[in-house]
């Protein structure tokens, strides 16, 4: 599900079309190749006694030819989804807390190199300013004045106090990608929490 919605976000994005676009030509390229390589090679042998030894040599080099704009078309088609994914592509083990008090919502992000890390944000009910949900991509925004703590090890509660930098405001937003079992009872959670505020 998380992937699906994933995709789905990265389509909304700025740039994932020319990247997806590029990627179905790169690929498209490889296949051309390799279609003309083998069409070429049987071509210019046919008739003769080496047309079977002639097609195998042009599928073997239209497949050798084909791989390289095929599998670089492959890799940006890959790259486009997890750049324009972001915030939600680099999110895993990701969990939501809704009580009376406030919202907490945790993630892994994947780019960090520290395996037991953990990113929490919080947010107090009193400091909730809006809570918006966006059922075409899946993601509910939550709008006030919340704060981020980076854990190095969540564990021994090992705080990395460089990325814990990050400030949230009246007006700062926080993103996140509504991709639960419980996803209906969760959207409806944060709507009457928004309108109980």
């Amino acid at each position: 599900m998380k992937n699906k919605y994933v995709k789905e976000w990265a389509k909304s994005q700025d740039g994932y079309k020319i990247r997806r676009f590029t990627a179905i030509f790169l690929k498209s390229l490889g296949g051309i190749i390799f279609l003309v390589l083998s069409l070429l090679f049987g071509c210019l042998t046919y008739g003769t006694d080496v047309f079977a030894e002639g097609l195998l040599s042009g599928i073997g080099s239209g497949f050798g030819f084909g791989c390289i704009p095929f599998f670089i078309g492959q890799s940006m088609g890959i790259k486009a989804v997890l750049k324009c994914g972001k915030p939600f592509s680099i999110e895993e083990k990701e969990s939501i807390l809704i009580a009376d008090e406030g919202i907490e919502f945790r993630y892994h992000d994947v780019e960090t190199p520290f395996e037991t890390s953990v990113s929490v944000y919080q947010i107090l009910r009193e400091d909730v300013r809006v809570i918006a949900i966006d059922d075409a991509v899946h993601v509910a925004t939550i709008i006030g004045k919340g704060n981020m703590t980076v854990y190095h090890d969540i564990t021994t509660k090992k705080i990395d106090w460089t990325r814990s930098q990050r400030r949230f405001y009246e007006d700062s937003q926080m993103k996140i990608l509504l991709a639960y079992e419980n996803n209906d009872e969760l959207i409806q959670r944060l709507k009457n929490y928004a309108s109980l505020k």
